[in-house]
Order: C-alpha cells, then sequence, then structure tokens
C-alpha cells in the first residue's frame, strides 16, 4: 500500500506481486477529484499507528464541503488484509443520499457481494464489504472504465440533541487464493 500527498489530499494505491515485480491493482482514477462530498471521502490528515507487532493502523480525516470524514485503514500482517472503516458527518441539512469511492482496477469478477480483483493473474484481491452495526451495508457496484465504486446509503440520524447525520461504512480487503 503506497499513501501520496496530492494537491491538497492524501490518495491510496493498492500493489500485488505479479511476476516478481509489484503491480497497482486498486488505485484511484487518474482524472481529478472535485470536491464534491457526494464523490466520496477526502483525507488531507494522515496519522500512523502501531496497534501490535503485526497491526498497523493509518487514521485519515478531511473535509469536503460541509462533510468531515475520519477512516481507520487497519493493516493486519497475521491475517494478511487491510480493512477500512470510514464515517462521513454534517450538521447540514442538505446531506447526499449515499456516497461513492471510485478505485481504477485491471479487471476483477463477482463473487455474491464480493468482488475478486486481478482476474487472470497470478495473484489476487478479495473486497468485501463489512456489516456495520446499525448502518446499511455497503455495495460494490461496477463503474466506468475498468473501476469499482463502493457505495455507502443512509444515513443515519443521531438525537435531536446532536442535530446532524452520520454515514458509516467498512470494507475489507485481503489476498484471495483461488480454491
Amino acid at each position: 500500500m503506497l499513501w501520496e500527498f496530492c494537491g491538497d489530499r492524501w490518495r491510496e494505491t493498492c500493489f500485488l506481486l505479479q511476476h516478481e515485480a509489484w503491480t497497482p491493482v486498486i488505485e484511484p482514477p487518474s482524472a481529478g477529484v472535485e470536491d464534491d462530498p457526494v464523490c466520496g471521502p477526502v483525507y488531507q490528515e494522515l496519522l500512523l499507528d502501531r496497534k501490535r507487532a503485526d497491526q498497523h493502523e493509518v487514521q485519515l480525516f478531511g473535509r469536503a464541503g460541509k462533510v468531515l470524514f475520519a477512516a481507520a485503514v487497519t493493516f493486519d500482517a497475521a491475517a494478511e488484509a487491510i480493512e477500512y472503516d470510514v464515517s462521513a458527518r454534517s450538521r447540514s441539512e442538505a446531506f447526499p443520499a449515499s456516497f461513492l469511492t471510485t478505485y481504477s482496477v485491471p479487471g476483477f469478477e463477482r463473487q455474491g457481494a464480493a468482488v475478486v480483483i486481478g482476474s487472470g493473474a497470478e495473484s489476487k484481491l478479495r473486497l468485501d464489504p463489512v456489516l456495520v452495526e446499525d448502518f446499511p451495508v455497503c455495495e460494490v457496484l461496477d463503474g466506468p472504465r475498468q473501476s469499482l465504486q463502493i457505495r455507502a446509503s443512509g444515513p443515519t440520524r443521531m438525537s435531536p440533541e446532536q442535530a446532524g447525520v452520520t454515514f458509516r461504512w467498512r470494507y475489507r480487503i485481503q489476498r484471495h487464493d483461488d480454491a
């Protein structure tokens, strides 16, 4: 996983070892990203935290318009997995009905609600939506031009005292073996 600061935000690229070379397989689209919160999370701050010897977490924070984003991306070496736990919060009345996160991928095949990325390659990754209690599970959609889109729908309204709206979604990426 590579994190790069591009312009005013952090962007991630996930690599797989293919034929003894590291190849990008999940990356942000190459086109410019608008500051439209409906397009997905925007992160301006990145912090690294070591949880255990075999587990690290990247904590991300950002803002687009009136929406605040936070994410914890956990790298678990023992499980050979990366888990994204993402939330969006706003006090604005003009909050979108869903968010889309778009990733360019070289090819994929569907397996129920999950997708296997790198179809035909020697190494593959599997992306699975993960249930978060009290929130709708995110969906993995076919996007334009060899891309996947992760859609988080909702929202879950907070109590009247908090006067805000929160979305929360989670997905997991791990190595996939054809069996």
